[in-house]
């Protein structure tokens, strides 16, 4: 399925090891996405790893799931957990972008990065600042017009509405996007009595104000479909990974 949103590019990374991060490659040649299931994994797959903790990886399942996060950026753009830089290298070739400020609370991930993907060399690196701080903690000096957050280890944590609500009263962007937000709204959607089939810019326009987070895709008819979509591939997803396959 052709989605609605740029495919994101990959940096150019090579095999570092950083403290107690690593950045390696494990290919897997098939692999299910975030929103298109089941498919031939034709990136190379980058690992980063905390000791034997897998923080990010670079399968479709990760890649899919930033594309929309990368598409809403525009003006000052904050990234919150920089992990393998992909998403923040591809928001600084946005021209609708005028400043990155990436917060990552660990900085030698920052310095990993720096070493494994020749940082310096990026496309819009001038727009870049790296700031060592908790996102959860952090305030800007400065107006923020997007928040894109991924600093859960875990897909669809249990934490990630509540994480999001306190980003959002200690920057008050315009827009704000949380990694597997869709995952929350489908579980709101269940909560609320609706039923697959349901899922469309009103009740997502619902669930926008029941939580109230600015979140990016309001008004898109095709985006909430989507969201089911990526509810069912994780669950297909961790049941496969039970089954040993």
């Amino acid at each position: 399925m052709k989605l609605p949103w740029k495919k994101l590019k990959i940096p150019d990374y090579k095999a570092v090891e950083s403290g107690d991060w690593s950045l390696t490659q494990h290919d897997v040649p098939y692999i299910r996405g975030y929103f298109n299931g089941l498919q031939r994994n034709k990136l190379p797959n980058w690992v980063l790893e905390k000791g034997n903790e897998i923080w990010m990886s670079l399968t479709p399942m990760e890649v899919e799931s930033q594309a929309p996060h990368a598409a809403a950026a525009y003006g000052h753009t904050v990234i919150m957990g920089f992990g393998m830089g992909m998403l923040t290298y591809n928001v600084l070739k946005n021209p609708k972008v005028t400043k990155v400020t990436a917060i990552e609370i660990e900085p030698e991930v920052v310095e990993l990065m720096r070493l494994a993907a020749n940082m310096e060399d990026w496309q819009g690196i001038e727009k870049l600042e790296i700031v060592i701080a908790d996102a959860l903690t952090w305030t800007p000096d400065e107006q923020v017009n997007v928040v894109l957050a991924d600093i859960w280890a875990d897909i669809g944590s249990m934490r990630l509405r509540g994480d999001m609500q306190t980003i959002q009263k200690n920057v008050k962007p315009d827009l704000i996007a949380g990694w597997s937000m869709e995952l929350d709204y489908v579980t709101w959607m269940q909560g609320q009595g609706y039923e697959p089939g349901d899922e469309d810019a009103y009740t997502y326009s619902e669930y926008v104000e029941d939580i109230g987070l600015p979140l990016i895709e309001q008004g898109s008819d095709a985006y909430p479909p989507l969201a089911l979509a990526a509810a069912r591939n994780v669950v297909m997803y961790f049941w496969s990974l039970k089954r040993g396959g």
